[in-house]
C-alpha cells in the first residue's frame, strides 16, 4: 500500500522542476487518487441502480483523471493536466446540479469547486473559472423555464445554496489571496538570501560558494563539448600596506574599484568571483591558455594605470595573477591549484605580473 501511495505521490515529479511545480504536480495526484476512491464506487452504486447515465458521465470523468495521471509521468508537466481536470470536474459539477444525481443530492459537491479551481490555478484565473461556474450553476438552479430533465429545486432551498456556495468561494479566495501572497514573499527572500548566499557582500562578486557552482557546471560543458576552459587567479599586491596606511574603509574602497574594472573590461561569458580577502578567480569558458593569458596581461595593465581617491589620496596599487588551463582529465580543484601555483610565482618573481603554467618545459611571461 504504501508503495502504491508513493508512486501516486511522486507521479511526475522530477529533479528539473520547481518547489511550486512539485505542489501542484502532487494536488492533482491527489486528485486523481480522490476521484479513484469516490467516482468508482458511485459510477458501481449508479449501475447498480440501473442509472446508467450517471454510470457513464461517472467512468468518463474517471477516465479523463486517469489519462492527466499518464500524461503528467510521461511528460512531468501539469498544466495541460490541470486545465482537463478542472473542465472535467467542472462539466460534471453542472451535470449533478442539472440532473440532481442518486436522490438529489449531487448539488453537494458543488462545494468542493472553489477550492478545487484554487488548488489547480492561480488567483486571477481562478476567479475566472469561478465566476463562469457560479453563473451557469444559477442558470440552471434560477432559471424559470425548467430544462428537460432538470430537477427542481424548492425556492427557498435555492437561495440558501447559493448563499453559502458564495461564503464557501469567498472564504476559498481570501484563502488563495493570502496562500500567494506568502508564497511571493517566502520567494523573494528565498531568492534575496541565496543571491546574499552566492555573492560577496562588499563587492556585489560572485564568493567562493557561489563560483564554486558555476565551476562545476562550466567544467563540466567544457568536458562534454570538449572546449577549453582557464582559469585566472589574481591577488592585489602589498594589500596589507594599504590597509595599514590608509585604513580599512580605503582598503574596502580599492577592493571595490577593482572589482569593477573587471566587470568593465570582462568578456560576456567570463564569470569573475572574490575568492577571498584581497584574491579574486576569472573562469574563462572557451577559452585556451593564450587567450587567458592576452587577458589577463590586459587587466594587470588597467589595474597598474588605476589611481583610487580616497579621502584626497591617490591609491595605486598592482596585481599578480596566475593563469591555467585546465585539463579536462584532471579535476577542477587540480585546475584551480595549479593556477594558485602560478600566482605564487609570479609574487615570487617580483608581483605586477602575470605568470602562465608550464607549457613544454618553459615559462613565458604575458
Amino acid at each position: 500500500m504504501k508503495k502504491i501511495i508513493n508512486f501516486i505521490w511522486n507521479n511526475g515529479i522530477s529533479d528539473d522542476i520547481s518547489i511550486y511545480d512539485i505542489s501542484k504536480t502532487r494536488l492533482l495526484n491527489l486528485s486523481v487518487l480522490l476521484c479513484l476512491i469516490f467516482l468508482g464506487p458511485l459510477a458501481v452504486k449508479s449501475y447498480m441502480s440501473e442509472a446508467y447515465v450517471f454510470v457513464v458521465i461517472d467512468l468518463m470523468v474517471l477516465f479523463l483523471f486517469i489519462f492527466s495521471f499518464i500524461y503528467i509521468r510521461i511528460t512531468s508537466n501539469y498544466r495541460p493536466a490541470s486545465h482537463i481536470m478542472i473542465h472535467s470536474l467542472f462539466f460534471l459539477l453542472l451535470f449533478l446540479i442539472y440532473s440532481g444525481g442518486i436522490g438529489k443530492t449531487g448539488y453537494l459537491w458543488m462545494f468542493i469547486f472553489p477550492m478545487a479551481t484554487f488548488f489547480l490555478y492561480d488567483l486571477k484565473r481562478g476567479l475566472v473559472y469561478l465566476a463562469v461556474f457560479t453563473a451557469a450553476a444559477a442558470f440552471l438552479v434560477f432559471a424559470p423555464i425548467r430544462l428537460h430533465g432538470a430537477v427542481e429545486y424548492p425556492v427557498l432551498f435555492r437561495s440558501r445554496l447559493f448563499a453559502a456556495f458564495t461564503v464557501v468561494s469567498v472564504c476559498a479566495a481570501l484563502y488563495e489571496t493570502v496562500r500567494a501572497k506568502s508564497y511571493k514573499s517566502l520567494k523573494e527572500a528565498s531568492i534575496k538570501l541565496e543571491k546574499m548566499a552566492k555573492h560577496d557582500a562588499l563587492t556585489g562578486l560572485l564568493n567562493r560558494y557561489g563560483i564554486s557552482e558555476r565551476f562545476d557546471y562550466e567544467f563540466s560543458r567544457a568536458k562534454r563539448n570538449k572546449t577549453s576552459l582557464t582559469v585566472i587567479i589574481c591577488d592585489i599586491d602589498l594589500f596589507k600596506s594599504v590597509n595599514d596606511r590608509y585604513g580599512h574603509d580605503a582598503g574596502d574602497d580599492v577592493l571595490i574599484n577593482i572589482s569593477q574594472l573587471f566587470e568593465e573590461y570582462k568578456r560576456s561569458q567570463d564569470i569573475i568571483a572574490r575568492w577571498g580577502g584581497e584574491e579574486f578567480l576569472l573562469l574563462l569558458p572557451d577559452t585556451d591558455l593564450s587567450g587567458g593569458l592576452v587577458l589577463a596581461e590586459k587587466m594587470r595593465s588597467k589595474i597598474s594605470d588605476m589611481i583610487v581617491v580616497y579621502e584626497k589620496n591617490e591609491i595605486k596599487v598592482t596585481m599578480s595573477f596566475g593563469v591555467s588551463e585546465l585539463e579536462m582529465s584532471e579535476s577542477a580543484s587540480i585546475g584551480i591549484r595549479k593556477a594558485d601555483r602560478q600566482l605564487l610565482k609570479a609574487k615570487e618573481n617580483g608581483k605586477d605580473r602575470v605568470f602562465p603554467e608550464p607549457i613544454e618545459g618553459f615559462l613565458r611571461n604575458a
